[in-house]
């Protein structure tokens, strides 16, 4: 479908500064890019549905740029708790003179690292990707109460692999 792939080429040169701009305002120069990124993705799935008018065009990309930045602030507020989440989390005395957080970073990357591929996954998707329950399920290809229940595993398997590491939760 030339006509499509021109279209999209067309829709994506007019608008793509104005997207950026919009996303750099909301989420930063850094998570910009990867928002209009992802805005102008979900506009060629729609690609039926752009309207005609360039002016209507640019609203309808805004429209989706917007819900792209709640996925971005979303994902980023799940980061951040996840943060706060291991930040109870400390370090046995380090006597090698290892910065506490970097043994703390290694300690759960290892932690990590022994989960099953499932739980690693579900825990990516939802804290690395942000992404919700229900979207983490669709793209590991289960129910999204699977997905939940997947997730609740996952940090208390997590939880108990730091422990097995020296690491203690809490103060």
């Amino acid at each position: 479908m030339p006509e499509d792939d021109e279209r999209y080429a067309a829709l994506y040169h007019r608008h793509y500064s104005t997207v950026l701009r919009y996303a750099a305002r909301r989420v930063g120069r850094d998570a910009a890019p990867d928002v209009a990124a992802r805005t102008f993705t979900d506009a060629f799935r729609r690609l039926g549905q752009v309207p005609g008018e360039r002016r209507a065009e640019r609203v309808w990309l805004l429209g989706i740029a917007r819900g792209q930045v709640s996925n971005e602030w979303r994902g980023l507020r799940r980061r951040q708790a996840l943060a706060d989440r291991l930040a109870v989390w400390r370090a046995p005395p380090a006597d090698q003179g290892l910065d506490g957080e970097i043994v703390t970073r290694l300690a759960f990357h290892e932690a990590l690292a022994r989960l099953a591929g499932k739980d690693r996954e579900a825990l990516r998707l939802f804290y690395w990707e942000g992404l919700s329950v229900e979207e983490a399920a669709t793209v590991a290809g289960c129910r999204a109460g699977t997905m939940a229940t997947r997730l609740s595993r996952a940090r208390a398997r997590l939880r108990e692999h730091l422990r097995t590491l020296g690491f203690q939760e809490g103060s």
